[in-house]
């Protein structure tokens, strides 16, 4: 190895670097001589003479100029492949290789910043980043010619991109690159320089391992141009937008592309439209709409340049907006074009960076405003000529030389210029000429002197026509123009669409070519004329009605038009657009018309005429241009239209009946085949022939082509009948073609009288429904009958005078005509066995004949005789027909003879009727039996029908049944059923009754009562027991309050006796009586659910609690009271107050209130109950008089008697309690609050509880109430249970009854219910931890998140102090021994957090008493753990009241007290004030004898306890002596105390109640636990409260404690009490448990209504009494 130092070896590149490092390098001799061949040959001698230096020396001194000349310095070029600036290329860099680069050679690529020449520049911009990638290719020479190789293989690495510059280190692969070729980089992802200033910043070295080899330097930089783009937005921003305005400030909007520095400034290229001035003084420059004060300006040329106006770094993508004002705007209205080039500039050199192109300014003409343009006479028909009468305003002046010009659009005509006229203007000399064919009107010489800006110019334009078009917009365009024709302002008036309206047509005739309803191929001529002339290319739309058709439209088409006139073109062409709308074309072909206006006539052949003779609808027309836009319409409603004048006639009418016997009713079929079309609702109208009659009962039906049923309207003389058609549903169109086939059967006609044919046949019309004939025919089919009717044998009879045989006897005939026709003959053939007597016969009419005497005449051939005068002059059938003829010859033996026959014909032979059966005679039966015993004459089976004797009993014939029976419409007797002794049509219709019985007017037989034995007025004497029940109760039992007790027993019987009415009256009394007693029963049941929902609901909730107390005492004795009155009567529930036998039970009281309501009720039952069933039973008695002492009027008498009575009773105790409800009756008590919204106080021996309390309570009731109707619904319920659907069901129930709970904030959950409703939640929070809630059903899982969410809301509100997550403490004892003191620090910290949380000062001696491990609760909670510290807090509270109470107690343990317990207390006459307000706490009062009655001035008359007054008086630091004297106690001395005028009354309100309250609210919300209302002791009991949950025992002991403490010290003091107050004394030891439970309940009810401030609290708490 050889080691060479180098010393000082310094060379400065072309590059710029310096180099200046004391080399010391090791070169091994393989190195040594490869460096003697990379270097040229002229370099050897250098080498060598080094070699003998360092042998000589070993320095290489002499070497310095060989390494200052190595590495070799060479020129790179670069080019790149966008030449844009800032874009993003590849750049090729060509190194040309002095000296090669040996396999694994190295080239280290150094980028100076793009920006690293300007200082203005934000941040640096770097050549490379990190997605640059790098591609090497190399080109050797041989023979002087250079080969480029492929790419050869190299490897970037070490890519450094910073903000100083950026680097790269290329290692190549083993390939050698000789010396002489050119390497090539390609650098992908370089950023071209950011303007267009050339980048020289780039320096790369070549390396072998850590050896230079040369270092190359760009012979020329990297140039680009400036970015262009369009820019965004150009426009003039201000007012002045008119052509060669002023002062205008052109706006511009660009978004960057490259970035600009602080110095850099606009170059703006400005159209030739625009001349930039000399002086840009006036030229503001606005960024952003804020102007950019020191802006400068210069021109050159048509180049402005902006300076001064970039104060900090743009990034590019910047949304540049800037504008300049103090254009001048160009002389025309030519858009000139601007560019704008952001620039920099570097030794006075400007460097492009971006440019933007694209933007223009464009200003406008001067404007003419339109302000009317409308026709003078209104006049806004298409094509109608008219006046318009316009006014403008032009924005620039009119020089008496300018003049105007109007150009119409092309649907406007314009008249010539003779036809110009100019109205309106400032001279009569004004000009105007008008050109039709480019539709101009020319205003010359408008003025002498010039018309000023905005003057407004009104002016009249004659003969213009208006447009063609109604449905397109119009542009009329307004010029003002100088002499030489030069624009100076202009204006357009857009004529919006549908401006104007359809001309009309003057004149519409149309004539059809025939009048035959129904006609085929008609030729219509038509004949029209409109309001003015017809346009060239017109068309003409005719509208056809809808009953004139179109028969061919090929015919139409190749056959329209015929004789024309009018037209400027033919032939016509007429096209079938629908089946109404026929048009014709090419009538207007070549011009417009002649004739302004025309008049057109054409024809239109192959139409069909209507089918009937109803006028048809208005034909139509219009007149239409050639884009088919109506010009002209027919506006008429009323013409033209076609009338025809004859029918046309079906082409068959056919006849078939069912029957062809004579008057019988039979079916006919009438098959009809129409020659026109029927549809839907036409009728059919048939007309029969006489005698033949349609009757009530005909009906139609569709047999064929029609719907079964069909409406049929018969004629009052049922000659016709007209059927109204339905098309058969099986048809797919409602109407019947012409040639089908139409079959009508109409049911029930009645046939022809005989057998003579019809004179004429049936006649038929097919009409609209309108009534228009549309075909008919009166010469249809005629009928003949073919056989006789039959007379009904029923009503026939044969009667001979006697039964003798062969006896001459006067026959009577009877029978009823089936027909019947005037002149009719009648015929009558005898039975074999009966004969003639002679020649002749004498006839005799008796009914239904025109005369008594008739001609008989006998035919002996057939052994008849007829009658030919007895019907001469009858015109309507006889009900019956009745001769007789003498001198027949009965049988000559006793024999059942064969019939006679009866026949009738016309008086010219036609056969009527006939009786050929049924008329036999038994001459074995003895008259009136019509049958009987064959071996008994006298025994009949049955009677003849027609005799007076005909109604058959017990074997005989009768006139009239026999008592007892009734006569039957069969001619039998039917029995009466009784106790009716005789009756009529029905066996219960009496008309008579049996002893015992009188009738009724209803044809009822009622049963005679007498009183004494039969009818003891139960229900009156029941009343009266009842009422005599209650007055001994009363005479025994003082406290039994007479009224309510009878009212309630006497409810028995009125409500049985109003059951008896009812059903008696239903059922044998008057429908009035009966319906008014049951409205009355129906109301007294809906007011028995009434009172007893209205009782759970309203009364608990607003009573006191003395009647809760008593309602929860004895629930279930209330409860079945209710339930008995529910089922009887509400008015039993007075036995709850009734005080009845001085019943625990049933000593309930009500408050005003309750007695207001139940008055209320009583009035409504007496007016809506009780009136009704009184008026009935009374209207019974009064209007069924016949009904006297029956069962009936007697039960009716009876419930009148109780009813009445009970109204009474009523009535007394309404009057009874009305002063209870009128007067107030105040409280004696030293009362300090009421319940919110009340308005009368309780009784004295009432507690006082709140509002809150009664909800609570009403809505414990309602709970209880409805849990006990779910009890009463049996073991069905609980069965239906037993499932687990209905188990879900019940859970779910229980959940919505705790959320309607949880819901209502004011409510007091009881601590049962809270333990319940926290159980609940532990168990749902349970199944969700478990994943259970998800399986459950989804009704039940969501009742359940809404239980949780209102439990945590009512957490959160602090309604209740739940503890959910951790259960309740239990108390610590009250006595808590005393500790070591603790240090300064400790207490000195506790006592500002016991501040902080209570508000009052925390005393040191009552923290010593807490045990060491509270204590240690406090250190650690210094030290950041949670405690629970409320807890501790409450103790010390306690033990601060706990001194307080006691020593109070000692002051009043010294006093001898005096109670006065009488009503009317008598108010002391001192005058204390104090600091007490009305908010104070009762609890503070309870120990005062009787009512300490000191007034207190500020309390209205109110009074002060003893207690409270001594207690604030030694929290003011004041002694007050009391003293006793012969009337009471007063206060002695400290006058000045009771004579001190009171302060300021808000802040001594607040400073008391602070002090008195000791912030029980914030302890209230800590534990749960409210004052509770103690009657003996108030502090203690609430200090029980609020330390935990203390049992019953534990404070009954403390009270007895309380209680021989004070009697121990008043035996001392030789005080005795008076026997009131022994007596008031053993009530509280008595009442004290009984106490408790409410007291605890209104302590719940207290901690609700936390003290907000010392107002709010008035009115919330409520006071209880002392006892």
């Amino acid at each position: 190895m050889i080691r060479i130092f180098l010393d000082t070896c310094t060379a400065v590149s072309a590059s710029g670097y310096v180099e200046s490092p004391a080399l010391t390098t090791t070169i091994s001799l393989r190195n040594l001589l490869s460096g003697i061949e990379r270097i040229q040959f002229y370099y050897l001698k250098h080498w060598l003479q080094c070699w003998i230096n360092w042998i000589r020396i070993k320095k290489l001194k002499l070497c310095e100029q060989v390494f200052i000349e190595s590495p070799y310095i060479a020129a790179a070029t670069v080019a790149t492949s966008a030449g844009s600036n800032g874009a993003t290329s590849t750049w090729t860099i060509s190194i040309p290789l002095s000296n090669k680069i040996p396999a694994y050679g190295k080239i280290n690529l150094t980028f100076k910043p793009l920006t690293s020449s300007y200082t203005s520049y934000a941040t640096a911009q770097q050549v490379l980043s990190t997605s640059s990638t790098f591609t090497c290719k190399y080109a050797s020479v041989i023979f002087l010619f250079q080969l480029l190789k492929a790419t050869t293989s190299c490897s970037s690495s070490k890519l450094a991109v910073s903000t100083s510059q950026s680097s790269v280190l290329i290692t190549f692969s083993s390939s050698v690159l000789a010396a002489g070729g050119t390497l090539q980089l390609l650098v992908a992802n370089a950023k071209n320089p950011l303007s267009s200033q050339p980048y020289t910043g780039l320096t790369m070295i070549s390396y072998e391992n850590s050896n230079l080899i040369d270092t190359y330097t760009l012979q020329t930089g990297v140039s680009t141009s400036s970015a262009s783009q369009s820019g965004t937005t150009s426009n003039i921003y201000n007012s002045k937008t008119l052509i060669k305005d002023t002062n205008a400030e052109y706006f511009f909007q660009f978004t960057t592309i490259n970035p600009i520095p602080s110095s850099g400034f606009l170059q703006i290229t400005v159209g030739s439209g625009i001349t930039l001035p000399a002086s840009f003084s006036s030229w503001v420059f606005k960024a952003y709409d804020t102007e950019v004060s020191g802006a400068s300006f210069s021109a050159s040329g048509q180049v402005l340049t902006v300076k001064n106006i970039i104060s900090t770094y743009l990034k590019g993508g910047t949304d540049y907006q800037f504008s300049i004002t103090g254009w001048t705007n160009p002389i025309d209205t030519t858009a000139v074009s601007f560019s704008i080039v952001t620039a920099e500039a570097t030794s006075g050199t400007t460097y492009s960076i971006d440019t933007f192109s694209g933007f223009q300014i464009q200003a406008a003409l001067g404007a003419i405003y339109v302000l009317s343009l409308k026709p003078t006479d209104d006049s806004r028909m298409l094509l109608f000529p008219t006046n318009y009468t316009i006014q403008i305003q032009c924005k620039t002046s009119i020089a008496s030389t300018d003049y105007l010009e109007i150009i119409f659009p092309s649907e406007f005509d314009v008249a010539d210029s003779s036809s110009c006229k100019i109205s309106g203007f400032y001279q009569t000399s004004t000009t105007c000429t008008s050109s039709s064919s480019s539709r101009t009107i020319t205003i010359k010489k408008l003025s002498t002197s010039a018309i000023s800006s905005m003057n407004t110019i009104t002016f009249t334009v004659n003969s213009i026509r208006n447009p063609a078009i109604y449905d397109k917009s119009n542009q009329i365009i307004f010029n003002h123009k100088t002499s030489i024709g030069v624009i100076q302002d202009s204006g357009k008036y857009y004529v919006p669409k549908n401006t104007y309206t359809q001309s009309y047509i003057n004149t519409f005739k149309v004539t059809p070519g025939t009048t035959q309803a129904g006609g085929k191929v008609i030729s219509y001529q038509f004949s029209i004329s409109p309001a003015a002339y017809i346009p060239k290319g017109a068309l003409i739309a005719i509208y056809l009605p809808e009953e004139v058709t179109i028969n061919s439209a090929s015919n139409i088409e190749f056959s329209c038009g015929g004789t024309l006139s009018g037209f400027t073109s033919s032939p016509l062409l007429c096209q079938v657009k629908s089946s109404n709308k026929i048009v014709i074309q090419k009538g207007f072909t070549s011009a417009k018309s002649v004739n302004d206006p025309p008049t057109i006539s054409f024809t239109i052949p192959s139409l069909n005429n209507p089918r009937s003779l109803e006028p048809s609808k208005i034909f139509g027309a219009q007149i239409l241009d050639s884009s088919s836009r109506v010009i002209y319409a027919w506006n008429n409603t009323e013409t033209p239209y076609a009338t025809m004048k004859t029918s046309g006639v079906p082409s068959k009418f056919l006849l078939s009946r069912t029957s062809t016997q004579n008057s019988n009713l039979t079916n006919y079929i009438f098959n009809i085949t129409p020659s026109l079309y029927y549809q839907d609702n036409d009728v059919i109208k048939i007309v029969a022939p006489s005698p033949i009659v349609f009757t009530n009962s005909s009906s139609c039906k569709g047999l064929v082509s029609l719907a079964s049923t069909l409406t049929c309207k018969k004629s009052t003389d049922f000659k016709s009948i007209e059927i109204k058609l339905s098309t058969s549903r099986m048809r797919y169109l409602a109407q019947i073609a012409s040639g089908s086939l139409i079959s009508i059967q109409v049911s029930n006609v009645q046939n022809s009288v005989s057998t003579k044919m019809t004179s004429s046949g049936f006649a038929v019309y097919a009409q609209t429904s309108n009534g228009y004939v549309i075909e008919s025919s009166t010469t249809g089919p005629y009928v003949v009958n073919t056989e006789a009717a039959v007379l009904n044998s029923q009503k026939a009879n044969v009667q001979p005078s006697n039964y003798i045989e062969n006896k001459s006897a006067v026959y009577q005939f009877q029978f009823v005509t089936t027909g019947f026709q005037q002149n009719m003959r009648i015929k009558i053939t005898l039975p074999t066995q009966i004969n003639f007597i002679g020649t002749s016969l004498k006839c005799r009419g008796i009914h239904g004949v025109d005369k008594q005497n008739l001609t008989c005449i006998i035919n002996s051939a057939d052994k008849s005789f007829s009658i030919s005068d007895a019907l001469t002059n009858q015109e309507i059938a006889p009900n019956n027909i009745t001769f007789s003829v003498d001198s027949l010859l009965n049988p000559t033996k006793r024999e059942l003879t064969s019939s006679f026959k009866i026949e009738t014909f016309t008086n010219d032979s036609y056969a009527i009727d006939k009786l050929t059966a049924d008329l036999a005679l038994d001459f074995f039966c003895v008259y009136p039996c019509k049958t009987c015993n064959q071996s008994n004459s006298s025994q009949c089976f049955s009677c003849y029908s027609f005799v007076s004797e005909k109604y058959f009993f017990q074997d005989q014939c009768f006139e009239d049944c026999p008592a007892g029976y009734f006569n039957r419409d069969n001619n039998t007797c039917g029995k009466c059923n009784s106790p009716c002794a005789k009756c009529k049509s029905t066996a219960d219709l009496c008309t008579s009754c049996i002893d015992l019985y009188v009738l009724g007017g209803n044809g009822q037989c009622y049963e005679k009562v007498i009183i004494a034995n039969l009818y003891p007025f139960p229900f009156s004497v029941f009343a009266v027991f009842a009422t005599f029940s209650a007055w001994i109760t009363k005479c025994f039992a003082k406290k039994t309050k007479f009224l309510q007790s009878a009212i309630a027993l006497c409810a028995f019987p009125e409500m049985i006796a109003w059951i008896s009415a009812t059903f008696m009256l239903s059922q044998f009394g008057m429908a009035f009586s009966a319906f008014l007693v049951f409205i009355g029963i129906a109301i007294h049941i809906l007011m028995n659910f009434t009172y007893c929902l209205l009782h759970q609901r309203i009364f608990l909730r607003r009573s006191d609690q003395k009647y809760l107390d008593f309602f929860r005492t004895h629930n279930n004795c209330n409860r079945i009271t209710l339930v008995v009155s529910f089922v009887f009567s509400f008015k039993f529930h007075m036995i709850s107050l009734s005080h009845c036998a001085n019943g625990e039970h049933l000593k309930g009281s009500w408050n005003k209130f309750q007695w207001l309501l139940w008055n209320a009720i009583v009035l409504l039952y007496i007016i809506l109950s009780l009136a009704p069933m009184v008026f009935g039973c009374i209207h019974e008695i009064l209007m069924a008089p016949e009904k006297m002492f029956t069962f009936t009027w007697y039960i009716t008498l009876d419930c009148i008697i109780v009813t009445i009575y009970m109204a009474i009773l009523l009535i007394i105790l309404l009057i009874r309690y009305a002063p209870c409800i009128i007067s107030r009756r105040k409280n004696k008590a030293l009362l300090y609050n009421r319940v919110e919204n009340e308005n009368s106080l309780l009784n004295d021996d009432q507690n006082q509880h709140t509002k809150l309390n009664i909800q609570k309570l009403n809505e414990l009731d309602k709970e209880k109430f409805e849990r006990q109707i779910e009890t009463d619904e049996g073991d069905a319920k609980t069965r239906r249970r037993d499932t687990q659907q209905n188990e879900e069901q019940a859970e779910i129930e229980q959940l919505q009854n705790f959320i309607k709970q949880l819901e209502k904030e004011s409510l007091i959950i009881e601590q049962d219910e809270r333990k319940d409703i926290i159980d609940e939640r532990s168990k749902i929070l349970k199944e969700e931890e478990d994943k259970l809630l998800e399986k459950q059903p989804e009704e039940l899982r969501d009742v359940k998140k809404d239980f949780l969410n209102q439990v945590d809301k009512r957490v959160s509100l602090k309604i209740e102090p739940w503890e959910i997550e951790q259960p309740t403490p239990e108390p610590e004892p009250i006595i808590l021994p005393r500790i070591n003191p603790v240090s300064e620090s400790v207490y000195n910290y506790y006592e500002q957090l016991f501040s902080n949380e209570r508000g009052i000062k925390l005393p040191k001696a009552s923290f010593e008493n807490l045990k060491q491990d509270e204590r240690s609760g406090f250190k650690n909670e210094i030290g950041g753990q949670i405690l629970p510290k409320k807890r501790i807090f409450e103790k010390v509270e306690y033990e601060i009241q706990e001194n307080d109470q006691q020593e109070t107690d000692d002051d009043l343990d010294e006093i001898e007290m005096k109670d006065e317990v009488a009503d009317d207390v008598k108010l002391r006459n001192n005058v204390l004030y104090s600091d007490k307000s009305e908010s104070s706490i009762d609890d503070m009062m309870e120990d005062t004898p009787s009512n300490y009655n000191i007034p207190n001035g500020r309390l209205d008359g109110k009074s002060l306890g003893l207690k409270a007054l001594l207690l604030q008086a030694k929290k003011q630091g004041i002694k007050l002596d009391v003293e006793k004297t012969g009337t009471g106690l007063k206060l002695a001395g400290n006058n000045n105390i009771l004579t001190k005028p009171p302060r300021v009354k808000e802040e001594e309100e607040k400073k008391f109640i602070n002090n008195l309250f000791r912030n029980s609210n914030d302890l209230n919300q800590a534990t749960g636990r409210s004052n509770n209302l103690n009657t003996n002791n108030s502090l203690k009991h609430d200090s029980l409260e609020h330390t935990g949950n203390m049992n019953e025992n534990s404070t009954l002991e403390i009270m007895e404690k309380n209680q021989k403490k004070k009697k121990k010290v008043q035996n001392q003091k030789q005080f005795k009490e008076s026997p009131e107050q022994d007596k008031i004394k053993g009530m509280i030891s008595k009442n004290a448990t009984q106490d408790l439970d409410a007291n605890k309940k209104s302590s719940k009810m207290l901690s609700k209504s936390p003290v907000k401030n010392n107002n709010e609290d008035i009115g919330k708490v409520k006071a209880n009494n002392f006892f």
